[in-house]
């Protein structure tokens, strides 16, 4: 009996990273966002006071039903302004903005668009809604998110300030992400062997020419498929190996030794219903769906891979100064493999890193130590490091683009100069000092910079920079 409880225990509550979760969030929200943005084709067809099913009719067909959708309160004149607002909300759950709330919301929203049209309703919506019902169960948007975004830069500079040089920002394994993922994983077993089930009672799956026949159905045919017609053989044999797949589903998707050949075979089907009976998006959402039995491990080493950094880099930072602090944390918070060395300049000395580069150095900028042994600081500091963070590729290749290095240039010159006009780094100049336990230090003095690389920006030093200096 305590063995039992501990399976059960283990099989629902044991901590799950939350990083497949993310994905399959991610996932849903991108088909939600593309499947209602395609209602705005003939959003008045479909929702209007005139349309092809009245809200009357509707609720004829669900008399008896727990049904509600908030279209049928929505007048006329306010149609495309609450399409574009869901639409919204949906591209804010994909993109894992305040993803507790617009989870729920999505939810809502889904719901009320597959109710206000039944007569519409297809399994890809069943799906959808499934999906997004059980994101708002687990921490959906603990990864892959601007949600988690922000909780690795705040980590990030709490972490930078206690002196971590590899700071440890992966979301955190919960309960609640790994009970999200067996609900999805249950309700595709069941989907799956009923749909199996149901197909027993149709004759043309028993004699294997169900296939011939979804293939020959013009309605369908997306790719023309008649061909099978001179090989009967292997009609029968895909007829009847989707019935065995769907009904053993439930049984070998368990087995770690069966589970990728099951996949596999699902992956195969899923994307045949795309290329030859033109359901893309069903076929699609419902690997989605699949995709809840990937080892969470083996997506967080792909995704490391795919948006990681590529070479191991040391970012020297000033830790006295809550700007520098700010911008090293930023600098960790996009580093999702941790190859990235953030080191206080205090802590070390920057001659035995670098050749030629003293702590001045370090006080007036993020000094960057790449693999190949060169020292990069200021603007194209930045710019190294966002060619080398692939997270960052896409602000990398804008800032390619002609004029745009020049305006980036010119921007950081002023934002440099504006952070020492206003004081910027008063707050921890004074945070500093009290750690330090030393004697008040006046305002910042603006005194002449050192002649600056071609790409380097001029800076004033502080009086606490000058201090540290003279050290």
């Amino acid at each position: 009996m305590h063995d039992s409880t501990a399976a059960w225990n283990r099989f629902w509550f044991r901590p799950a990273d939350p990083t497949l979760l993310g994905l399959i969030r991610l996932c849903t929200g991108l088909m939600l966002v593309y499947t209602h943005a395609v209602w705005g084709l003939e959003l008045e067809a479909f929702f209007g006071p005139n349309s092809w099913l009245s809200p009357e009719a509707a609720a004829v067909i669900q008399q008896g039903q727990a049904a509600f959708s908030f279209w049928w309160y929505v007048p006329a004149e306010l149609l495309w302004p609450v399409h574009y607002a869901c639409l919204t909300v949906f591209a804010l759950f994909t993109l894992g903005v305040l993803t507790r709330v617009t989870s729920l919301l999505s939810l809502v929203i889904a719901v009320s668009y597959a109710y206000r049209t039944p007569s519409a309703l297809f399994g890809l919506d069943q799906i959808n809604v499934m999906l997004t019902l059980y994101c708002c169960v687990g921490p959906a948007g603990a990864a892959l998110s601007v949600d988690q975004l922000v909780r690795r830069f705040r980590s990030a500079r709490q972490q930078v300030a206690a002196g971590i040089r590899f700071p440890q920002l992966t979301p955190a394994p919960s309960s609640s992400a790994r009970v999200s993922l067996r609900l999805i994983q249950l309700h595709m077993c069941l989907i799956y062997f009923f749909a199996g089930v149901s197909k027993l009672q149709g004759p043309a799956w028993w004699s294997g020419e169900a296939m011939w026949l979804a293939f020959a159905n013009l309605e369908y045919q997306s790719m023309d498929m008649t061909w099978l017609a001179r090989w009967p053989l292997l009609i029968n044999v895909a007829t009847h190996a989707t019935i065995v797949w769907e009904i053993s589903f439930p049984a070998l998707i368990w087995s770690r030794r069966w589970r990728p050949l099951v996949l596999f075979f699902g992956t195969l089907m899923h994307l045949g219903i795309g290329a030859c009976l033109g359901m893309w998006t069903f076929g699609l959402i419902m690997l989605v769906g699949c995709g809840s039995f990937l080892p969470p491990a083996s997506i967080r080493r792909m995704l490391r891979v795919v948006f990681g950094t590529r070479h191991a880099w040391t970012v020297l930072y000033d830790g006295g100064c809550l700007v520098c602090r700010r911008a090293a944390g930023r600098v960790a918070g996009f580093d999702l493999s941790r190859r990235l060395q953030l080191v206080d300049c205090h802590a070390v000395d920057p001659a035995q890193l670098h050749a030629g580069l003293d702590e001045e150095d370090c006080l007036r900028d993020l000094q960057v130590l790449t693999h190949e042994g060169r020292c990069l600081t200021g603007v194209e500091a930045r710019l190294a490091l966002a060619r080398n963070i692939r997270l960052l590729w896409p602000l990398a290749c804008i800032l390619q683009l002609p004029g745009i290095h020049s305006l980036v240039v010119r921007w950081f010159a002023g934002r440099q100069q504006a952070r020492i006009d206003s004081g910027a780094c008063g707050v921890s100049l004074s945070q500093w000092r009290d750690t330090l336990q030393t004697v008040a230090v006046p305002e910042s003095v603006p005194v002449p910079a050192p002649a600056a690389a071609s790409k380097s920006v001029s800076v004033t030093v502080s009086t606490k920079e000058k201090q540290l200096a003279s050290r």
